[in-house]
């Protein structure tokens, strides 16, 4: 009883309610202010990382169908070096997926897409070749599987340190944003 009572008196002060409600609405307004930009704060650093996670499952699986495509220009090299015919099974599952959707150009830097096109651009010049000659590939066409081989072998390792070095950049960033 007497609790309502020094409520009573509380309420029947006007001076109070007023300093009361105004010092409440401002505090519900500033709260409200910084929590709307917290929460975009956050909802930008998931969204960044969740773009740099799928940044790195792609790079990697890039990098390992490139890893398996060498192995198999480095098996089927001698064959083609003594003028023997021989059919070359590689991988160009991320590359038959991702280029004509136009994605790639959003998810990877310009320098290393490039990189990547070049080598993925041997590799489908070596299919395409294959292709074309079903019945036994001629001279000069032994020349030109030849050729992109060894220059898609030659390259690999530019492209793979290059994939390399942006995960590794990825990486890090990700540390880095969990270390402040």
């Amino acid at each position: 009883m007497q609790v309502l009572k020094a409520l009573g008196a509380l309420i029947s002060d006007y001076g109070f309610v007023v300093q009361f409600l105004a010092n409440f609405l401002s505090s519900l307004l500033v709260a409200l202010g910084v929590g709307v930009y917290l929460t975009r704060q956050l909802r930008r650093g998931e969204e960044a990382q969740i773009a740099r996670k799928s940044k790195v499952l792609l790079l990697r699986a890039i990098r390992e169908e490139l890893e398996d495509n060498r192995k198999e220009f480095e098996r089927v090299r001698h064959y083609y070096e003594n003028r023997t015919d021989y059919p070359v099974s590689v991988k160009l599952t991320f590359w038959e997926v991702l280029r004509p959707s136009g994605e790639l150009p959003k998810l990877i830097r310009f320098e290393l897409l490039d990189a990547i096109c070049e080598q993925y651009y041997r590799v489908q010049k070596v299919v395409e070749v294959e292709k074309g000659a079903p019945y036994g590939l001629a001279e000069d066409a032994f020349a030109e599987v030849l050729y992109t081989l060894k220059s898609a072998l030659e390259n690999h390792p530019k492209v793979i340190e290059a994939i390399d070095s942006e995960l590794s950049r990825l990486c890090n960033k990700r540390l880095r944003g969990r270390s402040l």
